[in-house]
């Protein structure tokens, strides 16, 4: 049956407007390779900010978001959302065997800049840009 063979269309999900969504995760090509950390809009598919690290962390994620964050100032943009996946230096689960059962410094951080988080679901990368 042709029907069956056909591969489905992708459907993508676009904001309307620059500046109501932003997509960032760590890249590496392969283990002699930096991390890279992009923040990308998802209306225009703009990068806004970016860098190469020796290793994934909080401090470089928000080091470069507030640079994403200056960047959209600089438009007249406010950044309202955020999406990351549930990796360690974007996000902190309720669930965690931490002590301390508080958000990370990243969540905190956005908190602060009147960001919203919205993490991506478990083993579906495709939601995050």
């Amino acid at each position: 049956n042709p029907r069956k063979q056909r591969p489905r269309g992708r459907c993508r999900y676009e904001r309307e407007h620059t500046g109501s969504l932003l997509h960032t995760d760590f890249h590496r090509t392969s283990v002699n390779h930096p991390h890279v950390l992009l923040y990308e809009d998802d209306a225009s598919r703009m990068i806004l900010a970016g860098g190469e690290f020796p290793a994934e962390s909080r401090e470089h994620a928000i080091e470069v978001l507030q640079a994403a964050l200056v960047v959209a100032a600089s438009w007249g943009l406010a950044i309202r959302e955020l999406n990351t996946d549930r990796g360690a230096e974007f996000f902190v689960s309720e669930k965690s065997d931490r002590p301390d059962p508080s958000p990370g410094r990243f969540q905190e951080y956005l908190a602060r800049q009147g960001v919203r988080h919205v993490v991506s679901r478990v083993n579906n990368p495709q939601t995050n840009g």
